[in-house]
């Protein structure tokens, strides 16, 4: 990298009406058809993608392992040019102007890119100077340090640092100076609970004047961050949108968790419940716990629920119950798994077409 880049949206179906209710003057990124291949191969790791990014937001990019998120992030800080499609950041676009453009980006990439032999504070100066900001660099450090909570680690060598201090660092690294976009590669990956918490505070307070943009594979940390989320699945977005919007349309109701005596009595239970909520149905029932999903909405009926539920604690008929709306868990999950089903249904049509055209061909050969 130079120093200046430290290493640190509209096409699915559920944003597209909701994309235009942004405000145009705070658009910093603009993705239209974006694919991506390597080599000489005509597989593309990116497909088709669009997407816009703006300022004070954060936006969390989710996806399974080679969805293609690192690559999104590997292309829009300069690392690899895109095959096809266009990028542009704050309207220049980046085939020809990502040497410019690198003053206003920072990095921090999934693996910590540390000098060994530097101390945590020298670290932190390096930035700092590069970024041009060394006469206030002491005050800049101590600030930085405290907010990762390394100020006692400050004269540490960098190699000496655990896994989860490395990463509070490498983050800090990435927030140094005047940079207007943020990409966070897994940022609290190895950060124990409290350090993980404690994170996702900081980065909040940091997302005034920049636009944050962050992959992760904790779906708990997107649900808490994220002003809007963008969902890829083998390299096409399948889902961008508020996390509430998301929820709202993908949402599959309430779930009821009832927590039983043993599992011989699931059936009578779920019998009861179905007499009060007739769309509902087992979800799941291991380890005495008995779980209902169910779209009904409406209040008398689960005031009525409460009731009989109550009657059958009193009763030692259950130990317990509770109950939950759609979390992000369940959205992820459903839009994954859908279109895992489409792509085998995808895959079936292809084998069966190849099959009934070679039929087709050896019929009409003569040997």
């Amino acid at each position: 990298y130079s120093h200046k880049t430290s290493t640190s949206s509209s096409s699915s179906s559920s944003s597209s009406k909701h994309e235009f209710h942004e405000n145009e003057n705070n658009l910093i990124i603009e993705i239209d058809s974006l694919y991506k291949s390597f080599g000489e191969t005509n597989q593309f790791v990116l497909n088709n993608i669009h997407f816009n990014l703006y300022q004070n937001q954060i936006t969390t990019l989710l996806g399974h392992n080679g969805a293609g998120k690192t690559t999104i992030m590997n292309i829009l800080c300069g690392i690899y040019e895109q095959t096809y499609g266009s990028i542009k950041i704050f309207n220049y676009d980046t085939k020809y102007h990502m040497d410019y453009l690198r003053q206003f980006i920072s990095y921090c990439p999934q693996h910590d890119i540390l000098f060994d032999l530097l101390t945590v504070e020298e670290q932190i100066y390096f930035y700092i100077i590069a970024k041009g900001y060394s006469k206030d660099k002491e005050t800049i450090c101590s600030n930085f340090l405290e907010k990762v909570n390394l100020t006692n680690d400050r004269n540490t060598f960098c190699k000496n640092l655990s896994g989860g201090m490395k990463r509070r660092l490498s983050i800090a690294c990435a927030f140094i100076g005047n940079t207007k976009l943020v990409l966070l590669d897994e940022p609290s990956s190895g950060l124990d609970p409290i350090n993980r918490r404690n994170l996702w505070s900081w980065i909040q307070s940091m997302k005034a004047n920049r636009t944050i943009f962050l992959t992760t594979h904790f779906l708990e940390e997107a649900d808490v961050l994220s002003d809007r989320i963008i969902i890829l699945s083998n390299g096409k977005l399948i889902a961008n949108d508020t996390n509430n919007q998301l929820k709202l349309i993908y949402g599959t109701g309430y779930k009821l968790i009832v927590n039983t005596l043993n599992n011989s009595l699931n059936k009578n239970i779920f019998k009861i419940i179905n007499e009060i909520f007739l769309n509902s149905n087992i979800q799941s029932e291991i380890n005495n716990q008995l779980i209902i999903q169910t779209n009904e909405t409406q209040s008398n009926l689960f005031i009525q629920l409460f009731s009989q539920l109550d009657l059958l604690k009193e009763n030692n008929l259950i130990l317990n119950y509770g109950l939950t709306n759609t979390t992000l868990d369940d959205v992820y999950f459903h839009l994954i798994n859908k279109n895992e089903d489409k792509l085998e249904k995808d895959e079936e049509n292809r084998d069966l077409i190849e099959n009934n055209c070679l039929e087709i061909f050896n019929k009409n050969n003569v040997y």
